[in-house]
């Protein structure tokens, strides 16, 4: 589960900085809040989209997919073959 919260931190903060930039480049210093709170708008109603925005590769390693065939292929090389 740590990957997913470190994957939605660098999604909220990636929204949230771009809609502070919008915010202070439209209005200045006063923008400022309502730039963030735009940001987090958009990052909330575009996490939606993540199964089409994602690569597949993220997607895996969110779901932790390379440890377990990491753990596999060790334990096809541990064991001895029985043949």
């Amino acid at each position: 589960m740590r990957r997913v919260f470190l994957v939605v931190g660098c999604w909220f903060g990636f929204w949230v900085s771009i809609g502070i930039m919008l915010g202070l480049l439209s209005k200045g210093l006063d923008g400022l809040f309502s730039g963030a709170m735009n940001g987090a708008w958009m990052a909330t109603l575009t996490s939606f989209a993540w199964p089409w925005i994602m690569p597949e590769s993220l997607s895996q390693w969110m779901d932790g997919v390379d440890q377990q065939m990491d753990r596999e292929r060790r334990s096809a090389s541990e064991s001895p073959d029985r043949s």
